[in-house]
């Protein structure tokens, strides 16, 4: 009786941590299958995003890619790992560009203000 006893109480033990574990692989597995389903989509979307701007002109691909070149800069595009990284590895050719682009706005803005200044500087000096 006592044999029986125990073998019950082993039996009812192993089913119910098999039981348990079962649950636990079920769960991991159901979120492995989601997140995996999540990662599809969204390299789908942006895989989608990127081919647009593929073939759009250079004028609406630098708009698009400015603030971001700005802000992160060409080696930070390349670094960047996050769920938008296709559109953005994408832009990173357009960085450099933009940024040649702005940098001379700017130079040909300091010159005019330096010449101003250096005008009205020359205006104030009394005459000999």
């Amino acid at each position: 009786m006592d044999f029986l006893f125990n073998r019950e109480v082993v039996m009812f033990t192993n089913v119910s941590g098999k039981s348990s574990f079962a649950l636990k692989a079920r769960i991991a597995g159901v979120a492995c299958l989601a997140i995996a389903g999540i990662q599809s989509w969204a390299l789908m979307s942006n895989t989608n995003s990127a081919g647009i701007f593929r073939y759009s002109s250079d004028e609406e691909i630098t708009a698009e890619c400015k603030d971001y070149a700005w802000s992160v800069g060409r080696d930070g595009i390349y670094r960047t790992i996050n769920p938008a990284m296709w559109f953005k590895t994408w832009c990173a050719p357009y960085s450099a560009k933009i940024r040649k682009v702005d940098m001379d706005a700017y130079s040909a803005r300091l010159r005019e203000t330096i010449a101003k200044v250096d005008a009205e500087e020359q205006a104030d000096k009394p005459s000999k």
